[in-house]
């Protein structure tokens, strides 16, 4: 089995266009990559585009959702190997401290993995977030 890979992407999409070339290429090369969402991407048209209907932002969350499934699935990545975390768009400075924790965890679980594959590879994708959450998550 091939190395793994985690990337953190604080919105739906940012792994797609952040670095869905990288994804692509490492799991055409046999790497197993997780991709972790935060957020539920459910403001984006509101703040950008101010659309508040049509979808609403609860019905554009949905369609974020089903459009990473499918998008990740073009570039190789499992269903099984996507976690949404569904912080709410927009909120992650007022949840720097759960996120730190969820994130923490999740590397700690993704650690164990290497007593079980031979080798093991992070990529992190963190766009938008704290530097405080950045360094926190490499003190680990």
């Amino acid at each position: 089995m091939g190395e793994n890979i985690i990337v953190f992407s604080p919105h739906p999409d940012d792994e797609t266009l952040g670095c869905g070339g990288t994804i692509a290429k490492k799991t055409s090369e046999g790497y197993q990559v997780h991709v972790v969402i935060l957020t539920d991407g459910r403001h984006a048209f509101s703040k950008i585009l101010k659309i508040n209907s049509n979808p609403d932002p609860e019905n554009l969350s949905k369609i974020r959702r089903k459009e990473v499934i499918e998008a990740t699935a073009i570039l190789g990545v499992p269903a099984s190997h996507l976690l949404f975390l569904d912080f709410e768009d927009g909120t992650l400075r007022k949840h720097t401290k759960e996120l730190r924790e969820k994130i923490v965890e999740i590397l700690k679980e993704f650690l164990q993995l290497r007593s079980i594959f031979h080798s093991f590879v992070i990529l992190i994708l963190i766009m938008k977030l704290q530097t405080e959450l950045l360094a926190s998550v490499v003190k680990i």
